[in-house]
This record gives structure tokens, C-alpha cells and sequence, in this order.
């Protein structure tokens, strides 16, 4: 298992001003069914993803990937597009996962920084990617790993429009599904903290019962 996160959280005040926050995000790569289960479990994955506001996963097989589309505690599904998806990417998985609000992520960072084997296999990729996605819920990035390789979000959108999405389209991938992919996450940690809330007090409702069942 990889694990790659942001920067630290930062959440300041500057006088009356607001400064921007810097939200943490973990990607998991998952090549083993143990790593998935404990993902995908309703149990254990709030403690394990408590400190993150992000999760993304990218699976190394079609199983591991059907998984996460149909139960995953998981914001966004993202592949290495420098190298070919080790398997067949189906509708109905994919329809499932963006069914539940998770968005498919297509990181062009590979394409701005490699050489021209690099970028034919991220557009190739991402070309299959938006085919099977029927080009919705897809988030574009560019994970950049220097200040240099940083690129506006009309620049990255253009790249969108050679994957096969509409220019509309592009532009809301930068815009408004980064935007609904980060309000997924904070829905999922709200329904657990919620429903953890909800269990607790149950429980204290029931010991009180009992205390007062044995005090009579």
C-alpha cells in the first residue's frame, strides 16, 4: 500500500480576512484484498480515515476496483495514466461508484511532465476512461510536483477537451465536480459522525434503563 497525502491542515484567520485552508487528502493503491477490506469496512475505515477530508483510491485489479466502486468509504477513483489500466473498465462499475457521488479522477500531471510514451498512454487512457464514464462526475488534475509544472484551469480544461469531454464539460471538470467531490467527503464524514453520535446515546440511553431497572 502507497500512501501520498497534502500538506498539513491549515485553518488561520488573518484580522477579518480568511485565509484559504488547505485540506488533507490520502490516496490509497490498493493491490491487496486485506488494504480493501479495511477501506470498505463500516467499521473500522472512520477511525482509519478520520484525519483525512479526501479519500482517493487507485486499484491494481478489476476486483480490488469493483469493490471500491460498490462499498468504499472513498471521494474519488484515480489511475496511473502512464502506465496501461491492468484491466477492463465496465459501466456498471463505474455507473455504480458515480452513482453514490464518487468521481473519477484523470491526473494529467504524467502527460505535462513525461516524455512522449507518457503522454500517448495518458490520452489513450483517458480517452478509455471518459468512453466508459460516459464523460461524467470526471475530475481533472494535474498533481504537480514542482511550481513549474502548476497550470491554470482553462489550460488543464483544453487537455479535458482531447479526452472527449464537451468544452462545458471540461471546465466543470476543474470547477464543480473537484467542488462536489469535496462535498461528498464532508457529507460521508457528517451521516458517521451522525450516526456514531446516534449509537452512543442509544447506548447510554440503555445503561440508564438498566441502572434504574436495578435500582428498583
Amino acid at each position: 500500500r502507497d500512501v501520498r497525502t497534502a500538506s498539513e491542515r491549515v485553518d488561520v484567520t488573518d484580522g477579518d480576512v480568511l485565509l484559504p485552508r488547505v485540506l488533507l487528502r490520502i490516496t490509497v493503491n490498493l493491490d491487496d484484498g486485506k488494504h480493501a477490506h479495511a477501506l470498505t469496512a463500516a467499521a473500522g475505515a472512520p477511525a482509519l480515515l478520520a484525519d483525512y477530508d479526501l479519500v482517493a483510491t487507485a486499484a491494481a485489479t478489476e476486483r480490488l476496483f469493483a469493490q471500491c466502486c460498490s462499498n468504499g468509504n472513498i471521494d474519488v477513483l484515480t489511475f496511473d495514466l502512464a502506465q496501461r489500466i491492468p484491466y477492463t473498465l465496465r459501466f456498471p462499475t463505474v455507473g455504480t461508484a458515480t452513482a453514490r457521488g464518487v468521481r473519477i479522477e484523470l491526473d494529467v500531471g504524467p502527460a505535462l511532465r513525461g516524455d512522449a510514451n507518457a503522454r500517448r498512454s495518458v490520452l489513450s487512457n483517458a480517452l478509455s476512461v471518459v468512453r466508459v464514464c460516459k464523460a461524467k462526475s470526471v475530475v481533472l488534475t494535474c498533481a504537480a510536483r514542482r511550481a513549474i509544472e502548476l497550470r491554470g484551469a482553462a489550460d488543464i480544461a483544453n487537455l479535458g477537451v482531447l479526452f472527449g469531454l464537451k468544452q462545458d464539460v471540461a471546465m466543470h471538470a476543474v470547477s464543480l465536480e473537484p467542488r462536489a467531490a469535496l462535498l461528498h467527503a464532508r457529507m460521508r464524514h457528517t451521516e458517521k459522525g451522525t450516526l456514531s453520535v446516534r449509537r452512543r446515546q442509544e447506548q447510554l440511553n440503555a445503561a440508564a434503563a438498566a441502572q434504574y431497572v436495578a435500582d428498583e
